[in-house]
């Protein structure tokens, strides 16, 4: 077992300063809480040249394979938020196993909240990653205390653990960093995070596997099957709890996600020629939490994909499941 320490690695609270007055004013700014409206969860992630993965409550949120690329742009994450207790996770890797990792490298992964509707972003915590001092070990500090804009203490209160940090972790040369955030909202639980656990991935036998793949293909043929024959209509329910629950997530107007997913299968699927779907490239793969799945194709594009009939170029549908007593549940 790898030891559990800290380590150096920013840790960004920013705390929010109203008027510390009176209890009244501070209970009127609980009353008019952003995380007691309608909190908008985004992470603010900028990377170039490094390898990693950012995992928010074990669902993979981004990754990035080779070290030769640069992203930059705000993640929405409501739908994967939690009131409560979150984690956030970022694994680093070196180009090959056992070097440094490139000390051009700089990753920055920042948890944020707005107000539905307005600009102004508060940060919560997060990471800021340099390759170039990954190595300095100094302590990283803990946060546990009120922010007043957003909540009274006794109501739960927001706080942000000590960094934690494991070397050489998933292979030598790496670096896995972890924090675990408080962050009570007005956000539902969605079903995932109480749906049955599924099988990993990466320990299943060959066999096992094998039916895993097999199980998510039926689905995905069926879907397939409907939108090449333009029978839109006999399929939307099966993605029916996905779209409930955008809907909830970004506030939504009730059945707006159903509405658009509709009018995406309605007026793209016939601007396409489909890939082929069968059972040998349909591939499987669960999530960290081990909650979700992801079924896609083995050469790694998204699960209903298509070429352009007009040109170059493709579009592709990205399809999750969850488990519940047997049963394959379409959840993103």
């Amino acid at each position: 077992m790898k030891n559990l320490r800290s380590l150096t690695l920013l840790i960004i609270t920013l705390l929010l300063h109203g008027c510390d007055n009176a209890s009244a004013i501070n209970q009127e700014k609980f009353n008019m809480s952003i995380l007691n409206q309608k909190p908008v969860f985004t992470i603010d992630f900028h990377a170039t040249g490094a390898r990693y993965r950012l995992y928010l409550n074990g669902v993979l949120i981004e990754r990035q394979g080779s070290s030769q690329g640069q992203n930059s742009y705000e993640i929405p994450v409501n739908h994967w938020m939690r009131s409560g207790k979150n984690t956030l996770d970022l694994t680093v890797y070196p180009n090959e196993e056992g070097e440094d990792i490139p000390p051009n490298s700089q990753i920055k992964a920042l948890l944020q909240v707005r107000n539905f509707g307005e600009q102004e972003n508060y940060t919560l915590g997060g990471f800021v990653f340099s390759g170039a001092s990954y190595k300095e070990a100094v302590l990283g500090k803990a946060y546990q205390r009120e922010v007043e804009n957003f909540t009274q203490i006794e109501t739960g209160g927001i706080s942000v653990s000590e960094l934690g940090m494991i070397e050489d972790s998933p292979y030598d040369g790496a670096r896995k960093y972890a924090l675990t955030l408080e962050v009570p909202s007005n956000l539902p639980l969605w079903a995932f995070f109480e749906s049955d656990y599924v099988p990993d991935f990466m320990v299943v036998t060959d066999e096992e596997y094998g039916n895993l793949r097999l199980e998510l293909y039926e689905v995905l043929r069926n879907i397939q099957d409907h939108l090449e024959q333009g029978k839109v209509d006999e399929i939307m329910p099966l993605f029916a709890e996905r779209n409930r629950e955008t809907d909830l997530a970004f506030y939504k107007e009730e059945g707006q996600t159903e509405s658009e997913l509709h009018s995406d299968f309605t007026n793209d699927i016939p601007t396409l020629n489909m890939i082929n779907l069968g059972p040998e490239s349909s591939a499987y793969e669960s999530e960290e939490n081990l909650k979700l799945t992801s079924s896609f194709r083995a050469d790694r594009t998204n699960a209903i994909s298509g070429n352009l009939k007009s040109g170059p170029g493709n579009l592709s549908f990205p399809i999750m499941f969850r488990q519940q007593d047997g049963k394959w549940i379409i959840t993103r």
